[in-house]
């Protein structure tokens, strides 16, 4: 049973551009392409802020595993490119700790989720992943709160102006409209073949996030508050979910991010070195039973 189509994403200005290209072996490439780049993008921060101790690949491919799981997800979708910015979100949110110029990041910030909201409207919530981030470090004014807005405003004049010299305003405001209104927060409808994924995401998850909460064993300070913002991404993420359930099979994908990370930690914890494979091996064998039921 092949994947659903994308209505959530049609209002969204960038994602037309995504949905109307097609569908051949060029944009079948392109997307892998664009994946790999991501995973390899995650590790290199995790490697760079220490987050996993060491340099490591791990975190790489347990998120390519986990963007496996729906089969759309592995082409040019608004989701996958969402997810670039991202992650360019968490490197600018990490070097925040140790940045001597705060409002450059902080405005980079602000304008990764605002490009990042062009292709999935619901990634707007990742503004309180930034608000977070501030009481962690505990070292940011009012100046730096007022500043995670202005990328945001940047980005959403700009798309305005595009439209508006387009003699197309009244369509994007209209296409936003239906598109918000349509939003019926709940719990999301899980289809049959996507049951086993979940199961196994949400055990790995229930272990992985208390786990991480309660047990910070980091002796440097700033690798401890990372880590909590990790945390809270996946709690946020969640949170997407539960806004726009009726299309959580594409905007999951922003949770995989954060989830790499922490499942990639539960791994190398892991002192046997067959128990490890067991953790990887569980995600392949969700993955298979998705593509045969």
């Amino acid at each position: 049973m092949g994947a659903p189509p994308l209505p959530a994403m049609e209002a969204a200005p960038l994602s037309n551009l995504l949905l109307d290209l097609p569908q051949n072996w060029i944009t079948s490439v392109s997307a892998l392409a664009l994946l790999l780049i991501e995973s390899f993008m995650i590790s290199a921060i995790t490697g760079r802020f220490k987050i996993l101790r060491l340099t490591n690949l791990l975190p790489s491919l347990v998120y390519v595993l986990l963007m496996s799981f729906n089969q759309n997800l592995l082409t040019l979708t608004p989701s996958l490119v969402s997810n670039f910015f991202v992650i360019i979100l968490f490197y600018y949110l990490f070097e925040l700790y140790s940045a001597e110029n705060t409002f450059f990041f902080t405005f980079n910030t602000s304008l990764a989720i605002g490009i990042t909201m062009l292709l999935v409207p619901e990634n707007a919530i990742l503004l309180l992943l930034v608000w977070v981030t501030f009481v962690i470090y505990r070292s940011y004014g009012l100046r730096e709160w007022i500043i995670s807005l202005t990328g945001i405003l940047v980005t959403g004049i700009f798309t305005i102006s595009i439209f508006y010299l387009n003699n197309n305003l009244q369509e994007l405001f209209n296409s936003y409209t239906i598109y918000f209104s349509n939003f019926k927060p709940g719990y999301p409808k899980i289809s049959t073949e996507y049951l086993p994924f979940i199961i196994v995401i949400g055990f790995l998850t229930l272990i992985t996030v208390p786990r991480m909460a309660f047990k910070l064993d980091e002796n440097i300070i700033r690798s401890r508050k990372r880590l909590n913002i990790v945390i809270f991404a996946i709690l946020i993420s969640l949170g997407i979910l539960f806004i726009n359930p009726s299309f959580w099979e594409y905007t999951i994908s922003a949770l995989f991010i954060p989830l790499s990370i922490t499942i990639s930690r539960l791994i190398i914890s892991i002192k046997k070195e067959r128990n490890k494979d067991w953790v990887l091996l569980l995600i392949i064998i969700a993955i298979a039973l998705e593509r045969i039921l």
